[in-house]
């Protein structure tokens, strides 16, 4: 889990970057509370990696996946909807 997903610009080599520092490896969702513009832009390039939000993530999406990247926010947040 990533405290939050900041990136410097929408460019893909800045997500590549967090990726591999988390040493996320074959195919990639990226998991955000709210919407996140920079992320999205800088991971469609990216073959292997999908950016969703809690809200958008589907159930088949979480299981086709090899690594799930999910920031803190979007932890309590379904830590919440669990209760």
């Amino acid at each position: 889990a990533l405290d939050t997903l900041k990136l410097e610009s929408f460019k893909t080599k800045d997500m590549v970057k967090v990726l591999e520092a988390v040493k996320a490896t074959g195919k990639i969702l990226v998991v955000t509370k709210e919407p996140n513009d920079q992320a999205s832009l800088a991971g469609r390039n990216l073959p292997n990696v999908l950016v969703e939000t809690v809200s958008h993530v589907s159930v088949y999406q979480l299981m086709s996946v090899n690594t799930l990247v999910i920031t803190q926010d979007a932890i309590s947040y379904y830590e919440e909807a669990l209760r």
